[in-house]
């Protein structure tokens, strides 16, 4: 252990390809100028994707699989990271998502306690019911954040209010940092050429979607409004990323008959396939940059850094007025919290219904998306004039004014 310099635990429950093991690695790489990082995951089951350089360490305590054993789990993670605090006295334990705040929180040990709050708590708890809800929304939560928290970072202006108006958390321990982008290096990725197998998918305009293939991004709703658009417009649809819906999604595919085809690079695509399914892509800027739209479906998200790497290559963004983040990226002017019903020009792209199964008048909200969509595919004077509000827009992204914001919490403390 360095014991030149101060100590920072940099505390995630597992590495993998979201938007909050993306922020971590940027903090980890930014911090470990200064500090001595040290990484600490719970469970070791996925491989570090961005490359971060703190000293890891990991608890291999996995999550419980019924309420008795994810509450022993929970204490066997505050039992060994309050050793862990104990061992390598740091100056700062830093958080990221719930189950790893709650775990920082109640461990005990030196170090101030920093929670970085990615997600919207209150979209996220809409599936789950019941007296734990309530105990820990109203009892848990509050207490937890209001007396073992040193300072709340939310990455979103709407989770901010959350913590305030619905858990009651302080606003002394709260603030607003928004995620960062290295805006250099997706420019400079989104210059490489085209792989020449993938080079077909782009003689038409094309309809690109990047994320994870899980239930809150909402991917199944895309090809329902896919199929609605293909009637009139002739285009295709780019889909970047892996997740457990990707055969649910080529069901859905053959139930609408729409044609797809795997576009991972090893071999042509199929150029009359619709939708081409390119899975996770080390490089996705290029891909992106070539495309006409960017489209997200999302339930909900915190701060979804895809929007703002979209603005980076340029792209106009169709994308659902989900709680949180979506609207103060897309529209800086954007006042108010009620989702909207119909669609909204934003002063950098278009904000849309949320477009969930189940929603009343689910067709409708589906026609509306397709109008949406083949106008602005029809427009090039108007995705000309997006392209380049969202480049100006994007230099206000860049990571060196979130990662200075981050230095500033921290030097408070000294």
């Amino acid at each position: 252990m360095n014991t030149k310099r101060h100590v920072i635990l940099m505390i995630i429950p597992h590495y993998g390809h979201g938007g909050a093991q993306r922020v971590f690695a940027q903090l980890v790489n930014f911090f470990s100028s200064k500090y001595h990082v040290v990484e600490v995951s719970f469970d070791n089951d996925f491989d570090d994707k961005y490359s971060s350089k703190g000293e890891k360490v990991c608890l291999h305590v996995p999550a419980g699989t019924n309420l008795w054993m994810k509450a022993f789990r929970f204490l066997q993670r505050c039992f060994k990271l309050s050793i862990l605090k104990l061992r390598y006295k740091p100056k700062f334990t830093i958080s990221h998502l719930e189950g790893a705040n709650f775990v920082n929180a109640l461990s005990f040990g030196s170090g101030k306690r920093i929670l970085c709050i990615h997600g919207s708590r209150t979209a996220m708890d809409s599936n789950r019911k019941g007296a734990v809800k309530l105990i820990e929304n109203r009892i848990f939560t509050p207490l937890l954040y209001n007396i073992r928290a040193n300072k709340i970072v939310c990455v979103s202006k709407g989770i901010y209010f959350e913590m305030i108006n619905y858990f009651g958390v302080r606003k002394s321990l709260l603030t607003v940092i928004t995620n960062g982008i290295p805006l250099h290096k997706i420019q400079q990725y989104s210059s490489e050429p085209v792989p020449y197998s993938l080079s077909k998918i782009f003689e038409k305009d094309v309809m690109v979607f990047c994320g994870r293939l899980v239930p809150q991004k909402n991917p199944l709703a895309l090809l329902d409004i896919v199929y609605e658009s293909g009637k009139i417009l002739d285009f295709n649809v780019l889909i970047i990323g892996d997740g457990p819906l990707l055969n649910d999604m080529k069901h859905r595919c053959d139930d609408l008959n729409i044609p797809y085809s795997v576009a991972n690079g090893n071999q042509e695509v199929d150029e009359n396939a619709r939708i081409f399914f390119a899975g996770f892509q080390e490089n996705p800027f290029n891909l992106m940059k070539h495309s006409a739209i960017f489209v997200s479906t999302s339930d909900f998200e915190g701060y979804p850094l895809v929007l703002c790497e979209a603005f980076a290559c340029g792209l106009p963004v169709v994308a659902t007025d989900c709680p949180t983040g979506v609207r103060e990226i897309l529209d800086d002017d954007a006042t108010g919290s009620e989702q909207i019903e119909e669609p909204y020009l934003a002063n950098y792209g278009i904000l849309m219904p949320l477009v969930s199964q189940g929603i009343p008048h689910y067709s409708s909200v589906i026609k509306g998306w397709s109008e949406t969509l083949i106008q602005l595919l029809r427009d090039e004077d108007q995705r000309r004039k997006y392209s380049h509000s969202v480049l100006e827009r994007a230099k206000l992204l860049d990571e060196q004014f979130f990662l200075g914001e981050w230095d500033q919490v921290l030097n408070a403390f000294q």
